[in-house]
């Protein structure tokens, strides 16, 4: 409204999808995070009754091959997806041609499994266009400049993806019973081709038929509606302002580094509202915000009783200035700071209920983050660690040919530890050491191990967490040295 506009093109950007390596084991957690953003803002979108003028684009630049590497990833290709979702949108639909065959030689193939596409960015983004209001007398060829290169037959209309009902040219729409006017010529043509930034020029692109692309990018196209526009503050938002009312005040803080703290995990009572809950705060790879709404100021977990915590977010990331980064059920922040006046951790939440949306500060005594270890010498132990709720026994091979071993039948390693051998059952195999200390296991189960040094142990520790139904850990080895010679 400020800008005197009636609909108006978004662009968001998600990265960290180009695995090069580790394909098996990345990919299902940015699916994850994918599908949770796009859930809950069409949730969003649907409370607010905007679902009918709301078109979601999720597209790439390029798509990947179809063979793996040597890494385990796949590389560059060409041919990729593009997902379109809307409350007027005709769903159910494919277009594009699937390869007869993916055997060497398909014609489609032009080495690798990279697939040359059937259809071009245009055919997509005509219909989006026309649906925008924009027709081929408003300069639809000024906004999609390639279409002249490409037949007809493979550029869609409108009426292909959107329902006949869904039209936005109308010359008069409603608002609260008020004729406005709404006629397509008030409309600025050349504003969506911001969207076109990611569209290769010339290069036809888009075919359901290759693996996820590189670097998903999604458009949210807002039409006219009762309300003519939306503003960004009514969407939720990712790091909603704090007002921490259980911080320390007086006390000096300080901002945690951005490789993080130690410990990275922290079971905390905190109020939000008038009530206070039990959370669980996990700042690590696959490290997860947990909250247990029974436990009224962790007074049962204190007393010795299982944390019965339920998972609310996922940890992506702490980026510089010690500000944590969760998405999932709800999205938000968590600050990292520091204050040596404090005996004890201490956490402050606020939270927005109808955006699903947190914050969160937590002020700990020392950031005391720990170095990694890009190497451990000895390069295996075996020690205990909980898994869910069970105590097991594991073996962490750090070697060329190792693996990782666990023996169930010897919670917290009772026997091996009395002088019994280690009956085992591998899960993984080690692959390589990536820069940064983390491991990197692949088998029946697939994961990464963190190598960091506390010199204040005495022994080394394991920590692990993972999911049994996908078969995926993430997992903590903490040694008194990185090379303990001798």
């Amino acid at each position: 409204e400020c800008r005197g506009v009636d609909r108006d093109v978004f662009h968001v950007e998600d990265f960290q999808y180009d695995f090069h390596k580790s394909l098996h084991y990345g990919l299902e957690e940015k699916f994850i995070e994918l599908d949770t953003a796009i859930e809950s803002f069409v949730s969003e979108l649907k409370n607010q009754n905007m679902w009918k003028n709301v078109t979601i684009v999720v597209t790439s630049d390029f798509g990947r091959t179809l063979t793996p590497n040597s890494s385990g990833g796949t590389d560059h290709g060409w041919a990729g997806h593009t997902f379109i979702m809307g409350g007027s949108v005709v769903g159910g639909k494919i277009f594009g041609d699937y390869p007869a065959n993916l055997q060497k030689g398909n014609p489609l193939d032009v080495g690798r499994g990279r697939l040359v596409p059937t259809r071009p960015f245009e055919s997509m983004w005509s219909p989006v266009a026309q649906w925008l209001g924009i027709g081929e007398k408003d300069g639809l060829d000024e906004v999609l400049l390639n279409s002249k290169k490409f037949p007809s037959s493979v550029l869609l209309e409108k009426d292909d993806l959107f329902h006949p009902s869904s039209d936005n040219d109308s010359k008069v729409c409603e608002d609260e019973g008020t004729p406005i006017s709404c006629e397509s010529s008030s409309l600025n043509t050349t504003a969506p081709t911001g969207t076109l930034s990611v569209t290769p020029s010339g290069s036809p692109s888009i075919l359901l038929s290759s693996p996820p692309s590189s670097v998903p990018t999604v458009s949210y196209s807002i039409a006219p509606s009762g309300s003519p526009s939306i503003l960004l503050s009514s969407l939720p938002s990712i790091v909603p302002t704090v007002s921490l009312t259980e911080a320390p005040s007086g006390s000096t803080t300080l901002s945690c580094p951005s490789a993080g703290i130690f410990p990275d995990e922290y079971t905390l009572s905190a109020r939000l509202g008038k009530t206070r809950y039990c959370y669980r705060i996990q700042l690590r790879v696959h490290g997860k915000l947990f909250v247990d709404t029974n436990d009224a100021g962790c007074a049962d977990f204190k007393k010795g009783s299982p944390f019965n915590g339920r998972v609310y977010s996922k940890y992506i990331r702490t980026e510089p200035g010690g500000i944590a980064m969760y998405e999932g059920t709800w999205n938000g922040s968590i600050e990292l700071l520091q204050d040596k006046s404090l005996i004890e951790a201490r956490l402050g939440v606020t939270a927005e209920g109808n955006a699903n949306t947190f914050a969160m500060v937590l002020v700990v005594p020392d950031c005391g983050a720990l170095p990694i270890c890009n190497e451990i010498i000895p390069a295996e132990y075996t020690l205990p660690a909980r898994f869910g709720k069970s105590n097991n026994c594991y073996r962490i091979e750090v070697r060329d040919g190792g693996r990782l071993l666990v023996d169930t039948k010897d919670p917290g390693c009772t026997n091996f530890d009395a002088g019994s051998s280690f009956n085992s059952v591998p899960v993984s195999n080690y692959q390589r050491t990536d820069p940064g200390g983390i491991v990197i296991y692949q088998g029946k189960w697939s994961g990464s191990i963190e190598l960091k040094q506390n010199p204040s142990l005495s022994k080394a520790k394991f920590e692990l967490t993972g999911n049994s139904s996908a078969k995926t850990f993430s997992g903590i080895l903490t040694v008194p040295s990185c090379t303990n010679i001798g």
